[in-house]
């Protein structure tokens, strides 16, 4: 079962395996386990008011395609500035990024 602790160590192995045979920068692994982690944050609307079915409740906004896409471009903006906008090599992390968040 997925757990909190889990879904980070996910998103560790899954960049080292694709970084293979090369040791993975450091960056790219710590941003790949929070990417995994992320979606997780919905869980903080159990302290509030906001039932389970609501869109910002527990697998709601957080665990969708368009927050997976929005986190994606936020870390190539926030992390990733020296890749060149457009380029094969900022899609490809852009993809990898998105994917991590939406394979929660």
């Amino acid at each position: 079962m997925a757990t909190f602790l889990t879904h980070p160590l996910f998103g560790a192995g899954a960049a080292y395996v694709m970084s293979h045979p090369h040791k993975p920068a450091k960056k790219f692994v710590l941003l790949s386990t929070l990417c995994q982690w992320l979606p997780d944050i919905d869980t903080l609307a159990y302290l509030f008011p906001i039932s389970e079915r609501h869109p910002l409740g527990h697998r709601g906004l957080a665990h969708s395609g368009l927050f997976a896409a929005i986190v994606a471009l936020l870390v190539m903006h926030l992390c990733y500035r020296e890749v060149k906008r457009g380029s094969i090599r900022w899609w490809a992390l852009c993809g990898w990024f998105s994917v991590m968040t939406l394979l929660h």
